[in-house]
């Protein structure tokens, strides 16, 4: 028989003992809730990723569809064939006009590597650098929620849709040197919205020096390094912008005043002004005197060209089509698709300018303002001349915005915080935008099927081209390097797109 003072010590021991043991399964039930919670986030970045991956691998398909060009490749290629590494990243500071010795570096090390598999070679190279794009482009979403997993869709097809993109996938010099710089800039805009670390500041500028010197758009990257930094990213410390400063200051000094590389002049090529295309004669006798008001309006073109889509190449198609009362539907996609798009962003910068005059600045407001600093030097770099594929880097930016924006505002317009009507305008915009970006990512696709085609009917014509590139290179191995790809890309199977047009082909964007 139990004491009465042992059966009251023990009564009041029991409870305490309950406590605890209720204590112990509630800590592991929140740790297992907490664990799971914490698994999804991952999850749905994971889902992101594969999305990212399988977009990627689809793009590549088409790619290993197209044979490499005649156009600018050829000669690229009979270049590298018999020049050594070193030779040629020489020979590349002594150009007008450009500096690009890492340029050729690339092009001379996969040329080397392929073992006389040229095309799987630069293919393989081509769909890894799609591949990596969209894998850095995700990693900066942070997804988490099933609800930012389809945002996250929508904004990559926002970036496979936006025609300065396009040019970066169709086109091949063998190497298309526009998409790695959008590779640059995501890689150290990624280091710069991670955790501090030493390594980052030294991966940061060894990135900044390769873009730099592949080209002149590689300084954009230094943009943006300073611009994260200022904007409060610390992935990247002062040691890193200090050092990517002294090597833009340094390219500089080489550039202009060691080397007199100077930049292109009116006489390097064509380009677009008002409603047609002016050659290097005409720009000359109508700028010669005075070329700013030239670059003026190219650097000016060039960012309404990634804001409305218009216009292009410095070309007013949609003013001179609607001039001629004639405006095809995929004009009329593009413009709508940008306008529903400049629309989130207005309405984004409308709720969140009020926190940002107090300095107030969230992960999100922060990369959704690194875009018009981007678009702004991006369009600065392209002041000699317009081409789409040159604001690639701003395009990249764009679709990060729309990311942004397009989160923002379904949090903004959730039914539990907006009136009926403000709902019921935030569904309409997002669902047309969601309905024409996707039209203009498939323009992409399509185009991809044209360029194969049209690739394969120039090497069926070039026969002076050719001719004459035997004749500028009169080697055996030029001769059979010529020979080799030409018979590759008339053996390729690859149907004429001209047969299997669609009603639904007057919504894409052929160029």
């Amino acid at each position: 028989m139990i004491p009465n003072n042992a059966n009251h010590a023990y009564n009041n021991c029991r409870p305490s003992k309950l406590m605890a043991q209720s204590s112990i399964r509630l800590n592991k039930s929140a740790a297992s809730a907490s664990h799971e919670l914490s698994c999804w986030p991952a999850r749905w970045n994971a889902a992101a990723q594969a999305y990212a991956v399988l977009t990627a691998l689809g793009i590549g398909y088409f790619i290993f569809g197209i044979p490499i060009q005649t156009s600018d490749c050829i000669g690229n290629l009979l270049n590298v064939q018999d020049a050594g590494l070193f030779e040629l990243v020489v020979g590349a500071f002594s150009a007008s006009g450009y500096l690009r010795p890492l340029l050729w570096a690339n092009l001379k090390v996969i040329f080397d590597l392929s073992g006389g598999h040229y095309f799987l070679a630069y293919k393989a190279f081509h769909v890894l650098q799609v591949t990596t794009v969209l894998m850095l482009f995700v990693r900066l979403l942070r997804v988490a929620s099933f609800r930012e997993f389809l945002i996250a869709a929508f904004s990559i097809n926002v970036l496979l849709g936006l025609h300065t993109f396009s040019g970066t996938v169709r086109e091949g010099f063998p190497v298309n040197h526009f998409l790695s710089e959008i590779l640059y800039l995501l890689a150290v805009i990624n280091l710069a919205t991670s955790n501090a670390r030493w390594w980052k500041d030294l991966a940061a500028a060894l990135i900044f020096f390769v873009a730099l010197f592949t080209i002149e758009s590689g300084a954009i990257v230094w943009v943006a390094m300073i611009s994260a930094y200022l904007l409060g990213f610390r992935g990247l410390s002062k040691r890193a912008l200090t050092g990517s400063t002294i090597i833009l200051v340094s390219y500089l000094l080489l550039r202009f005043l060691v080397l007199d590389v100077g930049a292109p002049d009116l006489s390097e090529r064509s380009s677009g002004y008002g409603f047609r295309v002016l050659s290097p004669p005409e720009l000359i006798d109508r700028f010669g005197h005075d070329p700013l008001p030239f670059y003026a309006y190219n650097v000016t073109t060039s960012m309404l060209s990634v804001l409305f889509s218009e216009p292009r190449q410095g070309i007013w198609k949609f003013l001179e089509a609607s001039r001629d009362g004639a405006v095809p539907a995929w004009m009329r996609v593009n413009l709508l698709s940008s306008i529903m798009a400049c629309v989130l962003f207005m309405g984004f910068v409308r709720r969140r300018c009020s926190q940002w005059i107090k300095l107030r600045f969230q992960r999100d407001d922060r990369l959704f303002l690194l875009f018009p600093v981007v678009l702004v030097a991006n369009a600065v770099i392209s002041y000699p001349y317009t081409k789409d594929v040159i604001m690639s880097m701003a395009g990249v930016m764009y679709a990060l915005a729309a990311y942004v924006t397009v989160k923002e505002t379904l949090e903004s317009y959730h039914p539990k915080r907006a009136g009926r009507f403000s709902v019921i305008i935030a569904i309409s915009v997002l669902t047309v935008a969601g309905l024409t970006w996707s039209i203009r990512t498939g323009a992409l696709y399509a185009s991809l099927r044209e360029q194969a085609y049209n690739v394969q009917t120039e090497w069926a014509l070039a026969w002076d081209e050719l001719a004459s590139l035997k004749s500028i290179y009169p080697t055996p191995q030029a001769a059979l390097l010529i020979d080799s790809l030409r018979d590759e890309a008339l053996a390729a199977p690859i149907p004429n797109p001209h047969f299997a047009r669609t009603p639904l082909d007057r919504l894409l964007d052929p160029y």
